[in-house]
């Protein structure tokens, strides 16, 4: 390799790798929805040394003028499911 192809391809890639990564969070309000209930069920599940057996989520609901979609989430040791409204 040439040294000017060599101080090109160097300089390149500092220019690619100093871009900015887009959060997808901040594209699609679906993926930052999934990325937030992700980590709120990887939460619950080690607090209470469970294993996650199903979840249903339900559709999108307005409270208060926010938007929230209200989750069930069935664990092991449970009979009936933890529920909470989480925002969208």
């Amino acid at each position: 390799m040439r040294r000017r192809n060599f101080i090109s391809t160097v300089v390149s890639a500092a220019a690619v790798m100093a871009l900015p990564v887009p959060n997808i969070a901040l594209i699609d309000p679906y993926d930052g929805f999934l990325a937030s209930l992700n980590e709120r069920i990887r939460h619950v599940v080690t607090r209470d040394e469970t294993t996650l057996k199903r979840i249903h989520i339900d559709p999108i609901e307005e409270i208060g003028g926010q938007a929230f979609r209200f989750v069930r989430l069935w664990v092991e040791e449970r009979e009936q499911p933890l529920t909470w409204y989480h925002p969208y």
